[in-house]
């Protein structure tokens, strides 16, 4: 079984959070224009938001040829990690892998 980065499932949990972030943005734009203070509820949606969208405009083509480039396969009880770009490979048994915790997305 080989498991590749999944670009697409990337991209619409990125699109959702987005939209949520800037519903938060324009919801906190309405209490602040409803209310005619000056209260740090836009301040606690914008600043996370911002920070958030800087963070994805940085993430450059080469950030997704990265992350594809790595592949991790069970085979024969073993797995295995590749990466290849750098030509890096890790394997192990499947019985002595205790806890596996891997935070890309991958499909199948």
């Amino acid at each position: 079984m080989v498991f590749e980065f999944d670009r697409v499932k990337y991209q619409m949990i990125d699109a959702k959070i987005s939209l949520c972030l800037g519903l938060l943005v324009i919801l906190a734009l309405i209490v602040e224009f409803l209310i005619g203070t000056h209260s740090i509820l836009l301040l606690t949606t914008l600043i996370p938001s911002v920070i958030y969208w800087a963070h994805k405009g940085l993430s450059s083509e080469a950030f997704f040829k990265e992350k594809q480039a790595q592949i991790v396969k069970v085979v024969d009880s073993r797995l295995i990690i590749l990466n290849q770009i750098t030509g890096y490979e890790f394997s192990r048994d499947l019985n002595k892998v205790r806890k596996v915790k891997y935070k890309t997305f991958f499909r199948v």
